[in-house]
C-alpha cells in the first residue's frame, strides 16, 4: 500500500474490540512507527504507555465518566463547550458532505439540539446536557472494554528553542501520532482516539496519579487499541474540503 493510498483510506474504528491481547509484536512496530516521526531539533520528546490491565483499565473508565459528569455538573466553560460542539454537527450524510467537515451523529437528533438552543436557563439546561450526554454513574463502555490503552505523553524537559508556546513540540507529536495511526492501519490494528481519555484538566490529573507518570509529562493523547470485531464502514467523518478550498498561493 502506498503512503498516499494510506493516508486516503484510514478509518478510525468506533466499535467495540475484541477481547483478545494486543500482540506484543504489533505494539512494538506501532510505536516504531511513531518514534521515526520528525520533532523539532530532533528532540523526540514524545514516550508511550500501554495500559492493558484489566483493573487499571475499569479504573480509567470511571475517572473518565466521573470527570466529565463533574464538567457537566459545575464548569463554568460548559457554554463554550455546548457553542463549540454544536457548531460542528450535521445533520445527515447530506448535509455532512455538503459541508466537508463536521460530524453526523444519528443518535443525537437535531430536536435534542434545537430544544437545548431554546433554554436560557442555566440549570435547565445543565439538566438537559446530563440526560444527553451523563453517564448516570456507569463507566464508559468504550474505555472498559478495550484491550488495550495507549497514552502518549510530551516530556517537557525535551523543550527546544522555542518561542511559539511549544509549537514545536505539540506539531512533534502530532507527526508521531500519525504514524503510529497508520502504522496500526497497515498491520490490521484498529485505533479509536479517546478525548473522554485526555481532554479534561481532571481527566488528566487523576489518569496521571493513577499511573504514576511524573509531573514534567503531559498527556497528550489517548486512544484505544485492539482487533476489530467487524469490517469498517465508511466513516460519518470520512469527508473532507477540496483542495482549492484550503490553499492559498502567494497570500491569502
Amino acid at each position: 500500500m502506498s503512503a498516499i493510498a494510506a493516508i486516503r483510506g484510514f478509518r478510525m474504528y468506533r466499535g467495540r474490540l475484541d477481547d483478545r491481547k494486543l500482540d506484543d509484536e504489533h505494539l512494538r512496530q506501532i510505536i516504531d512507527a511513531a518514534r521515526w516521526a520528525p520533532s523539532g531539533h530532533n528532540s523526540q520528546p514524545c514516550e508511550f504507555l500501554v495500559v492493558d490491565d484489566r483493573a487499571l483499565i475499569g479504573e480509567i473508565a470511571v475517572i473518565a465518566m466521573r470527570c466529565f459528569d463533574e464538567f457537566l455538573a459545575s464548569s463554568p466553560h460548559l457554554p463554550q463547550w455546548v457553542a463549540s460542539f454544536h457548531r460542528w454537527l450535521r445533520w445527515s450524510r447530506e448535509d455532512l458532505e455538503r459541508h466537508g467537515d463536521g460530524i453526523w451523529f444519528q443518535q443525537w437528533t437535531r430536536t435534542q439540539w434545537e430544544e437545548l438552543a431554546g433554554l436560557h436557563d442555566e440549570a435547565a439546561i445543565r439538566e438537559r446536557l446530563v440526560a444527553m450526554f451523563g453517564s448516570g454513574g456507569v463507566p464508559s463502555k468504550l474505555i472498559d472494554t478495550a484491550p488495550c490503552l495507549l497514552f502518549t505523553l510530551l516530556d517537557t524537559t525535551r523543550r527546544v528553542p522555542d518561542f511559539s508556546n511549544d509549537m514545536l513540540a505539540l506539531t512533534s507529536a502530532g507527526a508521531a501520532l500519525q504514524n503510529l495511526r497508520l502504522a496500526a492501519w497497515e498491520i490490521g490494528v484498529a485505533v479509536h482516539e479517546q478525548s473522554p481519555l485526555y481532554d479534561l484538566p481532571a481527566t488528566r490529573q487523576a489518569v496521571g496519579v493513577l499511573l504514576g507518570i511524573p509531573g514534567h509529562y503531559r498527556i497528550v493523547s489517548g486512544m484505544r487499541l485492539g482487533y476489530r470485531t467487524k469490517a469498517v464502514r465508511s466513516s460519518f467523518t470520512h469527508v473532507r474540503r477540496p483542495v482549492a478550498q484550503i490553499l492559498h498561493r502567494n497570500g491569502f
